[in-house]
């Protein structure tokens, strides 16, 4: 109305005054500086990477596959949960602003759960297939384990880039930065102290302890913010482990059926990608409508036993 149309003009025309505008400005450049920092976080990790490898006496062949072969694979599915991840930073930013916080709370354990019902899967496949998929995209399958070991990096790469989006307008978002500072200083000791011990394994595990250590400060921000989110994504994470579990072995028995016929290698990864996810897609929503539903009956049961006191 017109209560609107005049504080918009008012909201334009304090902008055009030099002080208001500078603001502005200098807010919209740190925002973009802190939250360009905290996302080239793996960048970070491959760069040091690149410096210790070749210093812990990797052979050249599993350096070339730890750093130029699975890592690309690995990052095609963490792209999707990366545009999950910026899609939800302006929405989450103008919930929290205009002090939306229920609704702030609803996105932040939707879009986590969903990166998680999401990952998950995809991780189990690439892992059923890492020799097969590793051939095809290099016509070679001699380092198809780095793929496979590597495949544990998509959730937490692929959760933490969730989790940036949300933090992202949150006022304690200056610990992330600092922590991503320390994660890759935590990173740079861990590939010298476990790489020389276990090879690309170590240098791997040195990620996940790396990545683990900003999620637990994300949470802790999440925390400080009353957006409480920790005990949700667990129990959704303990839920689409079991689940998987359950799809892989409904899977299997529809593998040893179809094994039996001559199909070509991608015929079969299909057949069996759709299948298994389809099993799995089938649980997952059946679990979330039976809990959806179990909520709202309890609401209406409660909503009765209020009107009958009255």
């Amino acid at each position: 109305g017109s209560t609107y149309t005049y504080t918009k003009l008012q909201e334009n025309k304090d902008y055009k005054l030099k002080k208001v505008r500078f603001n502005a400005l200098y807010n919209l450049i740190k925002s973009t500086i802190l939250y360009g920092i905290v996302t080239l976080f793996f960048t970070f990790y491959t760069f040091i990477d690149t410096l210790t490898l070749s210093n812990i006496g990797i052979e050249s062949g599993v350096y070339t596959a730890y750093m130029f072969e699975a890592i690309r694979i690995v990052f095609l599915p963490v792209t999707l949960a990366q545009s999950i991840g910026s899609v939800l930073n302006p929405k989450i930013n103008s919930l929290i602003k205009t002090n939306k916080h229920n609704q702030a709370v609803q996105l932040a354990r939707k879009s986590t759960n969903a990166a998680i019902i999401i990952l998950i899967p995809l991780i189990s496949i690439l892992k059923l297939y890492s020799k097969e998929i590793y051939e095809a995209f290099y016509h070679s399958g001699d380092n198809y384990m780095v793929l496979y070991h590597l495949s544990d990096l998509i959730l937490f790469i692929g959760f933490y880039k969730v989790l940036i989006g949300i933090l992202n307008p949150l006022p304690k978002f200056n610990y992330i930065v600092i922590t991503t500072f320390i994660s890759v200083l935590s990173k740079l000791i861990l590939n010298y102290v476990l790489g020389i011990k276990l090879g690309y394994l170590g240098v791997m595990y040195s990620t996940i302890i790396s990545i683990t250590i900003c999620i637990l400060i994300a949470y802790y921000i999440l925390y400080d913010a009353k957006v409480r989110i920790f005990i949700n994504n667990l129990a959704n994470l303990t839920m689409t482990i079991a689940v998987t579990f359950l799809s892989f072995f409904i899977s299997i028995i529809y593998r040893s059926i179809y094994l039996y016929h001559k199909f070509t290698f991608i015929v079969e990864m299909l057949l069996y990608s759709i299948i298994f996810i389809g099993i799995y897609m089938a649980i997952v929503t059946g679990i979330i409508w039976f809990k959806k539903s179990t909520k709202e009956l309890n609401v209406s049961y409660t909503s009765v036993g209020c009107d009958r006191c009255e």
